[in-house]
């Protein structure tokens, strides 16, 4: 579908299309995506991955093995694809990958003409094949259509006799049909029949209007349909749609994490809001969804790029920081028991489906933390204090502190490792420079390695005092994690980190990370094989009963299943070195 502006309905007819009970029988899942101009693709292929499994998109994964999973979301399934305000063809080009040998289909909805004609993506035929697509113009409804639209939006028969207002109402809405929704939602929650005086209406928006501060009609018919919400939940209902702001484009968000975001953006420093409960936030969402100023369900709301415009003005460029700044700190004081039994926000594939808040945060904490950045005058980014001496230096080291760090980036952040060294800081030194590791993951195998032994190195220095216990199982939580990640390059350059490898394994707290550990344990096994191969068979036991203990006795269920496979796997290897031996 094509249009040449905002609010002219390829949403609202795309969203009615795919409930029609014939789209619905025709077609096994419905997955839908918004773009708009600057679309986060790795998010979005993310939506789309969780709508077609119910599965967790790892944003480490490398490009090959998410084009790979995702068509593998597609096969075999007739799905209807919906793209929304797509604004360029190669946008369409990776989101668009099902299968060719179904009965699916793509729903594209655009502004740009040429973006339609401008051909398909991943398997699926081109889009401007003329026997597999159809590019239909959606103009603006002529006066009777638009009278109809409003009352059918109102709960009124189409058919009926429109009271004379009811034209003055689509002309003041210049027949958009997203104003035309919101109008008719909004005539609707009046509870006025085809008969009544709607005069009232027309003259609220046409008041709101004339005020000067509004320069869209769309804005006034927003804001007239948000000052005629009544009951005790008003003021909630409208500083839930004011927070909708700090939500970042292309992200769906769970309730529990909306809830976290109205206690931000609600409160000040002076004056601060409690959290609300899950209940009032779906309450509160729910009429903000009939009245079709937010989009989709409940569980899964999205927001017309139109809408999302209007609620960015509600806040000024100050507070909108500030309520970014509070998001961020609200991650970070309520960062769940992970897997590895400390507060983070771990994402690891390993532990099985982490749950939707855990996911939210992995995908959005950089815009949070980025838009929650102070900057000073110039390219002043030190100013921060906040960002850089805790955002950035929180341990253990999760999503939000690698967020932290993509934001600044991996120059401004070796400035900040050289002036850690300078100080001769080397627990902060050491921090810095794995993170610096983290953000070469899939960039650059051999900086990647690098830093974390720069790191490594920085945290023998730290270990060679003694800090307080709390203080020591925190460093050497890092270490562990660290030497997990640096271990499967199997670098024989390595060996000279086995005596801290040996000493990290027998302490108690390592069983927090019961797969590091068994890493660590197999580097272990192969540095000394090379020496003696009944030493390795020694050292390849500790492994087995590592694994074995995780299985038994982690108290994450969801790690057991995982870890009871590696062990299946390393008894299949103990065999193949005990033949070996024999031979």
């Amino acid at each position: 579908m094509g249009a040449c502006r905002g609010g002219i309905g390829k949403t609202i007819i795309s969203t009615w299309l795919v409930r029609q009970t014939g789209v619905l029988e025709t077609f096994s899942k419905i997955a839908w995506v918004t773009l708009g101009q600057t679309p986060n693709i790795d998010n979005l292929r993310g939506v789309l991955y969780e709508q077609l499994t119910g599965g967790a998109w790892d944003s480490d994964w490398t490009d090959e093995v998410k084009v790979q999973r995702l068509g593998d979301a597609f096969a075999k399934q007739n799905i209807l694809l919906v793209l929304d305000d797509v604004w360029d063809s190669e946008h369409e080009k990776k989101l668009n990958y099902v299968d060719a040998n179904t009965a699916s289909k793509v729903l594209v909805s655009s502004r740009v003409r040429a973006t339609l004609s401008g051909g398909g993506g991943g398997s699926s035929a081109d889009l401007n094949a003329e026997d597999s697509a159809w590019i239909v113009q959606i103009e603006l409804p002529s006066e009777e259509q638009a009278v109809k639209m409003l009352l059918s939006t109102a709960g009124m028969s189409p058919d009926q006799t429109a009271p004379k207002e009811a034209l003055d109402l689509v002309k003041f809405c210049n027949k958009l049909p997203l104003a035309i929704s919101i109008a008719g939602q909004l005539v609707k929650d009046l509870e006025l029949e085809a008969t009544a005086d709607w005069d009232g209406i027309v003259s609220a928006m046409k008041e709101e209007f004339a005020d000067g501060s509004r320069q869209s009609v769309e804005d006034t018919v927003i804001l007239t349909s948000l000052k005629s919400i009544t009951g005790t939940h008003k003021d909630n209902v409208i500083t839930l749609f004011k927070c909708l702001a700090l939500v970042p484009e292309d992200t769906v968000v769970p309730l529990d994490a909306l809830a976290m975001i109205f206690e931000a953006g609600a409160s000040t420093d002076e004056k601060p809001v409690k959290r609300p409960s899950i209940l009032s936030i779906r309450r509160w969402l729910k009429v903000l969804i009939e009245r079709s100023l937010v989009l989709g369900t409940v569980d899964r709301m999205s927001m017309h790029d139109i809408v999302r415009d209007h609620v960015l003005t509600m806040y000024t460029e100050q507070e909108l920081q500030q309520a970014h700044r509070r998001v961020v700190e609200l991650l970070r004081h309520n960062r769940p028991q992970s897997a590895k039994l400390v507060p983070a926000w771990d994402v690891g594939g390993q532990i099985g489906q982490p749950d939707r808040l855990a996911r939210y945060v992995d995908s959005a904490a950089f815009e949070h933390v980025k838009l929650g950045w102070l900057k000073g005058s110039g390219d002043d980014w030190e100013s921060d204090e906040l960002a850089i001496n805790e955002w950035l230096g929180d341990c253990p080291q999760d999503a939000i502190t690698i967020a932290a760090g993509k934001v600044i980036g991996s120059a401004r952040l070796e400035k900040l490792v050289a002036a850690a060294e300078a100080a001769g800081d080397h627990w902060l030194l050491a921090k810095r420079a794995i993170l610096l590791g983290q953000l070469e993951v899939g960039v650059s195998r051999e900086a990647m390695l690098s830093w974390w032994r720069r790191g490594l190195d920085a945290l023998g220095e730290v270990s060679s005092g003694s800090p307080a216990p709390e203080q020591r199982e925190v460093r050497e939580g890092l270490e562990i994690t660290t030497f997990g990640q640096l271990c499967p390059a199997n670098d024989p350059a390595d060996a000279r980190f086995l005596p801290r490898m040996e000493y990290l394994l027998e302490q108690e707290h390592a069983n927090k990370s019961p797969f590091e550990k068994a890493l660590i344990a197999v580097f272990v096994c192969l540095m000394k094989m090379f020496g003696d191969l009944s030493c390795f068979g020694r050292e390849f036991v500790k492994v087995l009963k590592i694994m074995a203990h995780g299985a038994r006795t982690h108290p994450d269920e969801r790690v057991r299943p995982s870890l009871v496979l590696c062990f299946a796997i390393a008894r299949s290897l103990t065999d193949v070195l005990a033949h070996r031996c024999k031979r």
